[in-house]
């Protein structure tokens, strides 16, 4: 992490070096760009303060619905529960990945981790240095949660705060054990002779070489002689590691209070060092995280040799810059994978996400984003390469431009330029009440061909108790409606939520490349010379399915502990018909989906978190059930257990067949200071069917997994 405001030398006052530097930053940028193309579901996490607390504001690529927080009370850890409405396609839905956030000022905050284990109902998991209030809500934007962050400590903390005597009451210390003794009168010493570095030398290996009493009260003295010493952001780290070690006692709560002074002495400056900042002076911060994964996949059919299904290793990198002057914001963001196979060289993949550059210029109501990035408002379908410009016609009406190269999802380590698409949008927000609008034009060609010709509209509206999300998309090339989307939230009563989800549209979204499906050939330019293209258009409409979909929700918060989240779903695909030598496909029956998910915290321990999951499916051709289990506990402060278990059967309709697969499975996560995350996983897949003649196959699979992530 780095926060620096670029005044007071000769080249930073220098506006053309500035520009140049920004100039080198898009260019770099820019020419990395064929490189990357993986989706992350999670596209930022931005930390800011606010009085009491902090705010965390999480990007999402997609729009999202909020399930399920857990606990409702004060606490170190919570689980957010989250369900993607895909509008693009989401590569790592399924992933687990430690993110990171922007550090340029000190919070409680020790992990926030994205597990997509739960695969339909991902979590977002938080883990604080101390007891806090999590609480969230909605922005205009359905793609961002905001979670408040409420610090008891800072509430409770007295205007004046105490002043630290000169030996910060090490003379209270005493020990039965004369090596400790003579460690606590040398420190004793060293406050008396303002010696704090002398001092915090002595008192870490008395904290590391005895225990009980000793070691806490050192912890706590460590703290204060950096605090004497000037060292605030040393002292905040040794005070919050003294209020997670020992979380309740009245030097906790001595602690607490420090800790609380300091934070708020350092934001009185920081607010001051803003107002006084020239406004031509830039402040940049960066922050990131760097990490690797080795995952090991092993299968062994039965009476047959065993095989290796994955054998390779995810190396991931994530970097933002953030550049603020008066008026202007600047942010660019890269984040890329690479996957090394160990089986098969050719499977070796680069898999990065976003390489972009934004630009907002607030005194002139102009914003630019450029580069590999999503979006899904405005007729945009997910990631594409190009360019997204906007200006403010007033207060409340903006004017959006698209321009560029949709990403194929099978092949995107290049850039996409046999099609491309440009569009414009009328933003209008807080109206009516506060509602916001959204109308959109966009047209994309593929080959010089009429690929998608659409216009809609999006609605949203939230506030405290309920939020609305709708959108329309019509083809008029197809005359077609393209896509319905209805997401609806109510809180009935504080302990009672209801979600709405309604979706109609056609899957794959209707587009003349459609028409290349059973044609065996990879682009539609070699179909040019076949069909026509009036007969392109009737193929693809042919290919294409409507879906239909209906989801019904509750979450319920039974009592302090135990909370309650159900859902049903409706679901049916429509028929594709037969044309250009492809065969029909029928129309899938009703398909009703039950799930249910019992979540409780404080099950065993303190900041345990326990989910047990049930869901039953009513296919066309089977019945499936699935039963989950995921406890995650701490074993200390620094080390996190988390067992598993999913068990999926599956019961054919029209034949006898069956199938039965048992994944148990347990996670270990140990921190190593508060930037550095150990991961290890350990899991066992037990796979059995039955076919419909009798025959039997039995696999059974060991997987592993093991890695670190270090955040900067």
């Amino acid at each position: 992490m780095m926060t620096r405001a670029l005044t007071g030398t000769p080249w930073t006052d220098n506006p053309s070096v500035q520009v140049s530097l920004v100039s080198i930053l898009v260019f770099a940028v820019l020419v990395f760009l064929p490189e990357f193309a993986f989706a992350r579901f999670v596209e930022d996490v931005v930390v800011s303060e606010r009085d009491g607390g902090f705010e965390i504001r999480l990007e999402f690529s997609d729009p999202v619905e909020l399930l399920s927080i857990s606990p409702q009370n004060l606490a170190r850890t919570f689980d957010l529960q989250i369900k993607p409405e895909a509008l693009s396609t989401i590569d790592d839905l399924e992933e687990t990945l430690q993110l990171s956030w922007n550090t340029e000022n000190w919070s409680p905050i020790k992990d926030i981790f994205y597990d997509g284990s739960g695969r339909e109902t991902p979590l977002i998991n938080f883990q604080f240095t101390d007891d806090v209030l999590l609480s969230v809500r909605r922005s205009s934007s359905n793609r961002e949660l905001i979670v408040d962050i409420e610090l008891p400590m800072l509430s409770a903390v007295k205007a004046a705060a105490p002043v630290a005597p000169a030996d910060a009451g090490i003379g209270e210390l005493q020990s039965s054990d004369p090596a400790a003794q003579r460690l606590i009168d040398e420190a004793r010493q060293a406050f008396v002779d303002k010696q704090y570095s002398r001092a915090v030398q002595l008192l870490t290996k008395l904290r590391d070489e005895h225990d009980g009493a000793e070691s806490r009260r050192a912890q706590e003295l460590i703290g204060v002689a950096r605090e004497l010493n000037g060292q605030a952001a040393q002292a905040k780290r040794e005070y919050e590691d003294f209020i997670e070690a020992y979380p309740d006692g009245e030097d906790t709560d001595r602690v607490r209070q420090r800790l609380a002074t300091l934070i708020t002495a350092a934001r009185m400056p920081r607010s001051r060092q803003r107002d006084m900042q020239s406004p031509d002076a830039w402040s940049i911060d960066t922050y990131g995280g760097f990490g690797q994964r080795y995952s090991r996949d092993e299968t062994t059919p039965q009476d047959s040799a065993s095989y290796i299904v994955r054998n390779e290793l995810l190396t991931d990198f994530d970097y933002v810059l953030r550049a603020r002057r008066q008026g202007i914001d600047l942010k660019a963001q890269l984040v890329a994978s690479y996957k090394k196979d160990f089986e098969d060289s050719n499977e070796n993949e680069t898999l990065p996400n976003l390489a972009s550059i934004e630009v907002r210029m607030k005194d002139l109501g102009l914003y630019g984003k450029f580069g590999r990035q999503t979006r899904t408002s405005g007729g945009v379908l997910g990631r594409y390469d190009g360019i997204h410009v906007a200006y403010d016609l007033g207060e409340s009406v903006s004017i959006n431009g698209v321009w560029g190269y949709p990403v194929i999802v099978d092949n995107k380590s290049h850039i996409n330029t046999d099609q491309e698409f440009g569009g414009l949008s009328l933003d209008v927000i807080n109206v009516l009440g506060g509602w916001n609008f959204t109308a959109f034009v966009i047209e994309q060609e593929y080959f010089g061909v009429t690929d998608r010709r659409a216009v809609g509209a999006e609605a949203r509206y939230f506030d405290a108790q309920k939020s609305y999300f709708a959108l329309v998309d019509y083809d008029t090339y197809f005359s077609e409606l393209n896509t319905f989307l209805f997401l609806g939230n109510w809180n009935v009563t504080k302990d009672t939520r209801i979600n709405l989800t309604a979706d109609y549209r056609y899957s794959p979204i209707l587009t003349v490349n459609n028409a290349i499906q059973g044609q065996g050939v990879a682009n539609l330019d070699e179909l040019f010379d076949v069909y026509s293209t009036d007969t392109l258009k009737t193929l693809a409409q042919d290919r294409t399915a409507r879906s239909e979909t209906l989801t019904v929700g509750v979450t319920h918060q039974l009592n302090d502990r135990w909370q309650f989240v159900g859902e049903v779903t409706g679901t049916r695909f429509g028929e594709t018909q037969a044309s250009g030598g492809v065969a029909a496909n029928p129309a899938t029956d009703l398909e009703v989906y039950y799930s249910g998910q019992a979540i409780a915290n404080s099950f065993l321990f303190d900041d345990d978190i326990l989910i047990l999951g049930g869901r039953f499916s009513d296919a066309t051709n089977s019945r499936n059930y699935t039963l989950t289990g995921n406890w995650r506990f701490n074993a200390n402060r620094n080390f996190r257990v988390n067992p598993r278990l999913r068990v999926d059967l599956r019961r054919n309709k029209s034949d006898s067949g069956e199938r039965e697969i048992y994944r148990p499975s347990i996670v270990l996560k140990y921190h190593v200071g508060k930037w550095m995350n150990l991961e290890f996983e350990l899991g066992y897949e037990w796979y059995r069917e039955t076919l419909d003649s009798g025959f039997e196959i039995n696999n059974d699979s060991l997987l592993v997994t093991m890695g670190y992530r270090m955040q900067f």
